[in-house]
């Protein structure tokens, strides 16, 4: 049961890894980093409705 978790969760992790860092980062989509550019709103939450 526990062996496939191990080689499961680090693969899954890998590949949602560099998604959850250009997220985090200014990539270029100001949605996804309130923190760079704002969309609209200067509270810094754009998806706080």
């Amino acid at each position: 049961g526990n062996d496939r978790l191990y080689p499961t969760a680090p693969v899954r992790s890998i590949d949602q890894a560099p998604d959850t860092e250009n997220a985090g980062r200014p990539t270029g989509r100001p949605t996804d980093a309130p923190t760079g550019r704002p969309t609209g709103r200067p509270t810094g939450r754009p998806e706080a409705g």
